[in-house]
This record gives C-alpha cells, structure tokens and sequence, in this order.
C-alpha cells in the first residue's frame, strides 16, 4: 500500500520556521495516523509541576542571585547598588548607569527555546537572545519549567556597549548559587506569593482558558492573566496571541497614597477601591507591606481587571478571600531550581526538540526499525513504516551532515489531498539544517533531468527557500531526500541572519551513498 505524498515545496510559505514540503501523488487508502505503525517507544518529557515551581520562585530573594559583592563581573564593583523592585525583581547599576535586571517567572515559550541561543550557565541550561546589530540589550533565560525562567535583563549604552557580558555573568553566578536554593530564601510572608499562585485558587476556568504569567518582563510572576487557550491542532493558532488576557491580576509595590486611581469604586472584604473604567474594568487597592529586603516603606498593590466593574468587583472577592486565608503557596518548592544542560525542558521527544513545528508535526524520536535485505521488499515497507527510511538512511546523512543528526518520523508538508504526509527527517541541536528521506513506491513525480548512480533523477533547488530537493527513481518506486538550511540558533534566527548554504551541496553525496548501500 502506498503513502501519500507531499506536492511541491513551492506550495510551501516562504518563512524560515515554517514545515517544509516535498513532492508527489497521494493514495487515499493510506490511513495517516502515526500513532498504528511507529511508535518510537521514546516517552515525551513531563512537565514540572506548577505549584511547586511557583513556591520555589517565592522563596528566591532575586537580589541574593546578583548581589555584586563577589561576583567578579567587570564594571560591577562590589559598591554597585541593589534595587529590589518588590519581591521577585531586582536590578543592579553599575557606576556607568549599566543595568541588569534579575525577574523571577518570565515566560519562555518552546518557540523562544528554539530560536535562541543554547548555552551551559554555571552547570545549568540557559537560553541567549541577542542581536549583533544591537549590543545595548540582552535576555538570558534560565529555564525552570517548560513555560517559565528566571530571566537577566542587561542593558547598556555608549560606545563599545556589551549588554550580554554582564547579563551572562550574573545569570552563571546566579544558576551556581541557585544549586542551594535554601540559603538564597527570603523571609518567610504572603509576599512569596506570585500572582498566578494565588488566582489559580481564586478563579475556576470555562473551558479553553488558561492562566499564563511572565508576558511582562516587568513584573515576571507577579502578573497573571486568564487567556483564551489556543486551538493546538491550528498551526496558525500558535503562531499568535490576543492583545491582552480577558482578566488578569497584577501585584506591584508602590508608596502609599498609591494615588494613580482616583475614581472611588467602594469595598469588597474590607479593602477600599480605587480604578478606572474604559473598555473594561481595572480596581486597586493595598495589601501586604512588602518585604523587608524592600526599601521605601511599600506596600503591595494589587490591581484586578476584568470586562466590566461588576465582574472585577467579583475577582475582588474572589482573590482577597484567597490571600485572608492562605495568601502563598503550601506546596513543596521545586528541586533542583534549574535544568541540567543536558536535560529536557521541552515537550518533545528525542530529536523532535529540533523540530520548530513538533507540536503539530505529531513527531517521534526514531529508535530502530527493520530493513528488509532485498531491495525489492524495501519499498512496500518503508511505505508501511517511515521508520525503515531512518534506518538505511542514517549513516549516509550522519556521514555527509554530522553526528549530530538525530533522526525523526513526523508529518512533512501535506499530500495531494490536503492531509498531513509522514516521513523520516533528520535535526540536530543547532537548527541550521534539516534533512528528509522518503522511499516511496509511487511513480517518480516529475520527469528525470540528470542520472546519480545510474539510476533517473530530478533535483531541485529553491534558494530563496535555502531547500533542494532530489527524487531518484528505482525498482516499483523513488527514494526522494531533501535538505533544509536556515540561520543557525547561535546567529539569532532572523529573516536577515546569515545562512550556511553549503550542507545543500551534500544532499546527491547521501543520496549517492544510500543508493550504493541499498538499491
């Protein structure tokens, strides 16, 4: 029985992250599910649980993780001055007016972890976003879930500025002392809580909704709002956000009279309220005093908005009677804090993790499958288990494009028909190359314009896309391989970041090679 096949990579959008297509004629008889056929027997990574994460970041002093005094970061003397922006932010200054900024529980989506940089940062995994063109700002994240990270804010300014030096130190020097989590605690109060710790208790959510917080990097955990969950099996769904959550709940420290309201919305549980109302409804009112590692005499300002005054009046109660009776979390803080460099903090199995497109690409880490000896019994099972196409294929692309190659069966481009076509690809850590092998036992697609090996070819290369393509023809079918270049993770993967093109001139080698080798 034959696969279906992908059509033309031109039908395919022109964006560096996009899944990439191949070519050929489908059969409707195939039943696309990769769930019957191949399953790898690799089990996806779990995620940490929430609240422990959540009780873990309110312990952290974030002060304690760049306190100068030893750190040794050039331009920071041991005099640079801490300012604790509330409980889970703080900021260092340099003599020269250089920033960084430590925030505890920023948003560090799968599709962030792709792009950026990956580094080792004191024994812990760490992300770099930076641009050569822009050396006065810098983010390093230190992954803690597979959502959320404590993040280093670095920013500087005149000539020969070098935000990323100082943000990468504080983050190293962070995630070592991070390795005992327990001597960096704050005091003990309701102000360990973050916003989303005490809303998840407050608010039970309708359906296709979620609690997500860090959007903000000014206020990392201390600002929760409840979004609109997006539609997974919709690629384009992921791809983009609401301009702002249907409510939310934010937690700021100010000087009392906190006057920035002056309209008075009355009182709920005892609190008096101040807001505003234009296209929704915002109330504030004063909680705790903040903690006394918090200079200023501040107290916590909580501000609740929601679609109109009655529903945030109604939020109001909701969060108070949270915080009167158990304002932080009773969960046992997350240990280890970190991630080891080498562990996974992404929803993926094996080398899926290098798949942008892995959430709907229904991928699987690819461990073994069978290649039948005869070349004749080759195609009919490659086409029952894309898996047979990783086997013969591994050494050959291993050999041309690297150890690092890590092979994949996931759905590559779409069929004749509209549906998802599956296949065996090849990824690996950096991201500036993918390749495709497909044994199929279609006719070959398009008219052959060249011989490899003694057998009818058609190669194709798109550079605009930085793909080529190549079909070659066999015995009851085609072998078709296709290899992808993009700006490599370490560059910043931008439409304008440079492109190694050079891996497209090595695809008619592995092709060559496992020609030789099976056919």
């Amino acid at each position: 029985m034959s696969r279906a096949r992908p059509p033309l990579l031109a039908a395919c959008a022109a964006l560096i992250l996009v899944a990439a297509c191949s070519g050929g004629d489908a059969d409707e008889s195939y039943d696309p599910d990769p769930t019957v056929a191949y399953q790898s027997g690799v089990e996806t990574p779990k995620d940490r649980d929430e609240d422990a994460v959540d009780a873990a970041l309110g312990r952290i002093d974030p002060c304690a993780l760049i306190d100068p005094a030893g750190a040794g970061v050039k331009g920071f003397p041991k005099s640079s001055e801490l300012d604790p922006d509330g409980p889970h932010v703080c900021e260092v200054e340099s003599p020269d007016y250089d920033e960084v900024r430590a925030v505890l529980g920023i948003e560090l989506a799968a599709e962030d972890r792709f792009t950026r940089d990956l580094l080792n940062l004191g024994g812990a995994k760490a992300y770099l976003e930076s641009s050569p063109t822009n050396t006065t700002f810098c983010r390093v994240a230190l992954p803690v879930s597979f959502t959320h990270a404590i993040e280093f804010t670095g920013s500087s300014g005149g000539v020969g500025a070098d935000a990323c030096g100082p943000a990468k130190r504080f983050a190293a020097l962070a995630a070592e002392r991070l390795d005992q989590p327990d001597t960096l605690e704050q005091v003990a109060g309701p102000d360990r809580a973050g916003a989303c710790d005490i809303l998840r208790r407050a608010v039970d959510l309708k359906n296709k909704r979620e609690f997500r917080s860090g959007q903000d990097f000014l206020f990392g955990m201390d600002k929760c709002g409840v979004w609109e969950a997006p539609d997974q099996t919709d690629t384009t769904d992921l791809q983009f956000e609401p301009v702002a959550p249907e409510s939310y709940l934010e937690i700021g420290y100010s000087t009392p009279p906190n006057d920035e309201f002056t309209k008075d919305y009355g009182t709920v549980r005892g609190r008096a309220l101040n807001g505003y109302s234009s296209g929704g409804c915002v109330l504030a009112w004063n909680e705790w005093d903040a903690p006394t590692n918090v200079e200023g005499n501040l107290v916590a300002r909580f501000k609740a908005s929601a679609p109109s005054c009655k529903a945030a009046k109604r939020l109001v109660a909701q969060v108070t009677k949270v915080v009167d009776d158990t304002p932080s979390s009773t969960a046992d803080p997350q240990r280890p804090v970190l991630y080891a460099p080498d562990e996974s903090d992404i929803a993926a199995p094996g080398g899926c993790v290098d798949l942008a497109e892995f959430a709907t690409a229904d991928c699987e880490a690819f461990v073994d499958a069978e290649v039948p000896e005869a070349a004749s019994d080759v195609v009919g099972a490659a086409d029952r288990e894309p898996g047979v196409s990783c086997s013969l294929a591994g050494d050959a692309v291993r050999e041309q494009f690297g150890d690092s190659m890590s092979p994949i069966t996931a759905t590559h481009g779409t069929d004749a028909a509209g549906g998802p076509a599956y296949m065996c690809g090849f990824t690996e850590p950096t991201h500036g190359r993918q390749v495709w092998i497909d044994v199929s036992s279609d006719e070959m697609p398009y008219e052959p314009g060249s011989e490899i090996d003694g057998h009818d070819a058609h190669d194709l290369e798109t550079a605009s896309e930085g793909t080529r393509q190549l079909w070659i023809a066999i015995d009851g079918g085609y072998v078709y391989g296709e290899v992808r270049v993009t700006p490599d993770r370490s560059t910043g993967m931008y439409s304008d970041s440079p492109v190694n093109d050079k891996p497209l001139d090595k695809l008619d080698e592995a092709m060559t090679d496992i020609m030789a080798e099976q056919f």
